[in-house]
């Protein structure tokens, strides 16, 4: 095992008080008597409640410029500032199960579930008002979802009366294409990451699934498992950095991913499923979504926490 100073250089400093660090430091505070080092760690905060509280909605953007959208039979969009949420202009069509992408001020939202069936229809956030562009080829609801309004991307979900699906499709701005199927179906899965760069994690074929699936812009390959299996999770992030969020069995449990490995961080302070999210794996928001027996209006922002840790036995 190499030292610490072949590590960094330098041997562990002996300090009256804890110095100005970085990631990886360790030194002895001897007013302490304690070894320190500096770790960042995340964690899960309250933050201010959405307006409307409700479940099968859809996010995205970052924790100080997010947007969520649809639910279960409404219409509503409200976008986030870090602190406050706010109302801004309804979707055409109101539905739930969507999947979505891009930013606050430029969003997609496809796919759903409109009563008493699913669509294939998409729309698109300008900032103040969505647009309805060219529909999937393959309408469902519960599909995973990513990328931006101008190259997105569209795979698994369900139909009723209809197989789990295995269709994923890409979209350039106008229209969809179907692309290569991804090799698990599922539906109640999240999506991350970009349209050449996808990841598709977790999921529900006949109960909650571990899977997941990198995409590369054509082909979509089976990569290391989620540690828990769940489904009508959210994640958020990159293809290489990317967090999933609860889900059902609504254990409150966060995932974070590097590219190759799952990690379970933090959990939330409320367990919740089909709620929206957004951010990245160093600033994401969470928000609404259904805590049996009801649908909450409760946010969480992941922000950094303490950094400072005693080194212990």
């Amino acid at each position: 095992m190499a030292t610490y100073k072949e590590l960094k250089g330098i041997n562990i400093q002996f300090v009256d008080a804890d110095p100005t660090a970085v990631e990886g430091d360790v030194w002895y505070n001897a007013n302490a008597a304690a070894l320190k080092v500096y770790a960042a760690v995340n964690a899960w905060g309250s933050a201010e409640n959405v307006n409307t509280a409700r479940k099968e909605l859809s996010g995205a953007g970052t924790q100080t410029a997010g947007l969520i959208f649809g639910g279960g039979g409404v219409a509503i969009a409200e976008s986030y500032d870090g602190t406050n949420w706010t109302e801004v202009g309804d979707l055409n069509q109101a539905r739930g199960n969507a999947a979505s992408g891009g930013t606050s001020t430029a969003a997609i939202m496809f796919a759903g579930n409109v009563s008493p069936g699913v669509t294939g229809v998409t729309e698109t956030f300008d900032g103040s008002s969505w647009t309805e562009t060219g529909d999937l080829n393959d309408t469902r609801q519960y599909p995973g979802g990513c990328g931006t309004t101008t190259a997105a991307l569209c795979a698994g979900g369900h139909e009723p009366g209809d197989a789990t699906k295995t269709v994923s499709e890409e979209f350039n701005g106008s229209t969809w294409a179907e692309g290569n199927d991804i090799n698990t179906a599922r539906w109640q899965t999240s999506g991350s990451g970009t349209q050449t760069a996808g990841l598709l994690s977790g999921g529900n074929l006949t109960n909650e699934m571990n899977n997941v699936e990198e995409y590369d812009g054509t082909s979509w390959s089976e990569v290391n498992d989620l540690n828990t299996a769940r489904r009508n999770a959210h994640a958020c992030g990159l293809q290489t950095a990317a967090l999933h969020i609860d889900g059902i069995p609504n254990s409150g449990k966060t995932e974070e991913y590097d590219g190759t490995n799952w990690t379970e961080v933090a959990d939330l302070n409320v367990n919740r499923n089909a709620h929206a999210a957004g951010g990245t794996t160093s600033a994401a928001f969470v928000a609404a979504g259904f805590n049996p027996p009801g649908n909450i209006a409760t946010t969480e922002d992941w922000t950094l926490g303490q950094n400072v840790k005693v080194i212990t036995d």
